[in-house]
Formats: structure tokens, C-alpha cells, sequence
């Protein structure tokens, strides 16, 4: 190996270290901060879309629309068990279930 394939292969070490770290910081301040209990889940943003069958879009609408709150770590979308618990009581608990969504 050259001695700059080493260099860059160290860099590359570098970055990853550094994005754990980064990850790991975020993840200990949602577990500390916020009125959410530490013990409350994140669902990834397809395992949810799979869960309530839907399109990660239609999620990505109702998150732009304050609709469902979301959680973004490192660029990928999560949400709080707690949360969608509560999206599922006011949104699809009723007998018209897409009336309230705008859909």
C-alpha cells in the first residue's frame, strides 16, 4: 500500500468515527431532553410507512404539515411510538377514517 492509500483510508476512519460520535450525542440528548419518556421507541420512517401501509410521501406529507411529528437523525426520518399512538387515536379511530387526513 502507498502511503497516501493509508492517509485516505485514515480519513475515511476519521469520518466514520466521527459520525458515530455525532449519533451517539444525538441519540443521549433526545433520551434526556424533551417531555418524551427515554423509554418511548423511535419507528424508522419505512417500517412505520409498512406498519399503517402507506407511502413514506403520504408520511412526508403529514410531516410537513405538523400533522406527525418526526425525529431526524443523521438525515433518516424516526418517530416516537408515543406519537404515532396519538396520530392513530385522532386520525383513524374514527368512523370516517380519511375525512381528517386531507387526502
Amino acid at each position: 500500500m502507498k502511503d497516501a492509500d493509508v492517509q485516505r483510508m485514515f480519513r475515511q476512519l476519521d469520518l466514520i468515527l466521527n459520525l458515530i460520535q455525532e449519533t451517539r450525542r444525538e441519540m443521549n440528548l433526545l433520551k434526556q431532553g424533551g417531555d418524551h419518556n427515554a423509554d418511548d421507541p423511535l419507528i424508522p420512517n419505512r417500517q412505520l410507512a409498512e406498519i399503517l401501509d402507506l407511502r413514506p410521501k403520504s408520511l412526508q406529507y403529514y410531516r410537513k404539515k405538523k400533522i406527525l411529528e418526526a425525529v431526524i437523525i443523521q438525515r433518516r426520518v424516526f418517530f416516537r411510538r408515543s406519537v404515532v399512538q396519538k396520530f392513530l387515536a385522532e386520525h383513524f379511530n374514527q368512523k370516517d377514517k380519511l375525512c381528517n387526513l386531507n387526502i
